[in-house]
């Protein structure tokens, strides 16, 4: 038996092809599969961290994996790392690859489809310690279940999303149908896109995954030229999901105004394109909300992550909203926002401005006029989780917005 029958990837060499394929979780899965199928190896070792392994450790490890059953499709080892059979890399549907918003999480992707199919298995205890640092060899070390992802505090940012597998191409179970007569949303969620297409998925998978099912969402596509369409109108299988095209991209306010006309939700709740919701995201807002119900806006924790030029993404820390949603140059919204009803239809929904001000710092203009009106709460749990992309909308315009409060305060009187 020789290092052919597994081979391995990690480090350096799991960072580099990353990065050539810009971390996309589906073209590092077709890139390993393609590799797979020139060669003769049956197993691949997952490793994002660097692997230093004996050859005579390599000989152990090549062993037990001959010896496990064909049924095996993953085997979970210390520190974050798994071993997949070639099988994991040669299967036809790869929508669960697509929708990851980086391929750091393609591992624990993987892991979670095979502990769907009751086919996973863990190293044994005699060759776990080779998975470990010196310094982990010398602790008393718990592998954690599912594996934690690295620069992240928050183990609810992604891992129970991973368990939704499907990519509801069936409808839910009956006891969650919203459009029977007998059900009305208590929550709508209202999405936005205008060229999504590498992470829109994410954000509606993250809806799936929620705690609490008494919700709808309306996806408004604002004449996307990628493939937002076809990748969102594959969810409107799921009775609560409806999608809405415009042959004509206006913004996001105006987006935002138009489904609010379809919204028959008490509360509606604000998810970014490139964002995506914890699981209990919609079950902690309503929590603090109905402690408050004459408040005008619920927010919370908000995770902070960063997207890399090459796409990968950094978690930076968990940010609340202070109050105040302006400095003398920078705008401060919170983050997430879930409104009452009542108060978006008193204040009359988005702000439209004319022009270029009419696709920027929608989200402060609204909250300006709601909480002159009404109070908000929080609640301490972190319920959503933002990208920061430099070369975003929100991002590039940054500078603008002394001038776009001028035109807003022209507009308001």
């Amino acid at each position: 038996m020789n290092n052919i029958y597994t081979v391995y990837l990690t480090g350096a060499a799991f960072s580099k092809r990353t990065a050539a394929h810009n971390n996309n979780a589906l073209h590092l899965y077709q890139s390993i599969c393609d590799h797979l199928l020139e060669c003769s190896a049956q197993w691949l070792v997952w490793s994002p961290a660097a692997l230093h392994i004996s050859d005579h450790n390599k000989m152990r490890l090549e062993a037990e994996l001959h010896e496990l059953s064909p049924d095996t499709l993953c085997v979970v080892c210390p520190g974050d790392r798994f071993i997949f059979r070639k099988e994991c890399f040669t299967l036809s549907d790869t929508g669960h690859v697509r929708s990851l918003p980086s391929a750091f999480w393609l591992g624990c992707e993987l892991h979670a489809r095979c502990s769907s199919l009751d086919r996973v298995t863990r190293l044994s205890e005699a060759l776990q310690p080779m998975f470990l640092s010196a310094k982990q060899q010398h602790r008393n070390y718990v592998l954690a279940t599912p594996p934690t992802v690295s620069n992240c505090n928050d183990k609810s940012s992604c891992h129970p999303i991973l368990s939704v597998i499907r990519r509801s191409t069936t409808p839910p179970v009956p006891s969650h149908s919203l459009n029977s007569l007998d059900h009305t949303p208590l929550i709508t969620i209202m999405l936005s896109v205008f060229n999504m297409g590498k992470t829109v998925e994410w954000a509606i998978r993250s809806v799936l995954a929620q705690t609490y099912p008494n919700w709808e969402l309306l996806i408004g596509n604002d004449a996307s030229t990628d493939n937002t369409a076809e990748l969102i109108n594959h969810y409107t299988m799921d009775s609560r999901i409806r999608v809405i095209h415009s042959n004509t991209n206006e913004g996001k306010a105006v987006m935002m105004n138009h489904l609010l006309e379809h919204a028959n939700g008490t509360y509606v709740l604000e998810l970014d394109g490139d964002d995506w919701l914890a699981t209990n995201a919609l079950e902690a807002l309503l929590t603090v909300i109905s402690l408050h119900p004459d408040s005008g806006l619920v927010t919370g924790g908000c995770g902070v992550w960063r997207r890399s030029k090459h796409g990968d993404l950094y978690y930076r820390g968990t940010d609340y909203f202070d109050g105040k949603l302006e400095s003398a140059s920078h705008a401060h919204p919170p983050v997430p926002r879930m409104y009452s009803m009542k108060a978006l239809q008193y204040v009359g929904g988005w702000t439209v401005l004319p022009g270029l001000y009419g696709r920027i710092f929608e989200d402060i203009a609204l909250c300006q006029k709601i909480l002159k009106h009404d109070a908000y709460v929080q609640t301490d749990e972190t319920v959503y989780h933002r990208v920061i992309y430099p070369r975003s909308i929100s991002q590039q315009h940054l500078p603008l917005y002394p001038l776009w409060k001028e035109h807003l305060e022209k507009e308001v009187k």
